[in-house]
């Protein structure tokens, strides 16, 4: 099981997928992923790999080209609607 922390504004979905997926124990931060100082509370510089997931494409392509310029060993990056990083607020 590859460890991940998920990055979204809305604690209660927060709350909601942590107690669904991983019963309450899903490591997250409460944030914009748009915002640089988050991605770096989540974790970012040591991340294997980044999977966005946000509503708009240009937030997507925002973090990833932020998570490009950071250093890492290894950082590969895509969009995934079902794959959480940084999540939309759906459910």
């Amino acid at each position: 099981r590859t460890p991940f922390v998920v990055i979204d504004r809305n604690r209660e979905h927060l709350d909601h997928v942590s107690n669904a997926l991983l019963g309450g124990r899903m490591l997250y931060v409460l944030g914009d992923a748009t915002e640089d100082h988050t991605l770096v509370e989540a974790g970012m510089e040591r991340a294997s790999g980044l999977i966005c997931a946000l509503t708009h494409d240009r937030d997507n392509l925002y973090v990833t080209l932020s998570g490009r310029s950071r250093p890492s060993t290894n950082h590969s990056l895509e969009k995934s609607p079902s794959a959480i990083l940084s999540m939309p607020s759906f459910m």
